[in-house]
């Protein structure tokens, strides 16, 4: 099965709606909990999820697996 940018964002809508935003651009897409502060622009980058963002002060620039797994500890850099 190949996991989509559009899969990524649809997850993040279900299981985190309550916590932060999602914000689609064409190859890309951005987390945050509406603090200039916090976000994350999400892309897939040779089957790897990248995310790169900040996180109160911290720059955030980290590739995962291109999974749900995957998914949750990019998140986790953000503190979610």
């Amino acid at each position: 099965m190949t996991i989509r940018l559009t899969d990524l964002s649809e997850y993040v809508k279900e299981v985190y709606n309550d916590y932060i935003s999602v914000y689609e651009h064409e190859n890309h897409f951005r987390v945050t909990n509406g603090s200039a502060a916090m976000y994350g622009d999400i892309r897939i980058v040779n089957n790897r999820i990248h995310i790169k963002g900040e996180r109160y002060g911290k720059k955030i620039d980290s590739k995962y697996e291109l999974s749900r797994e995957g998914l949750r500890d990019a998140l986790s850099e953000l503190g979610l």
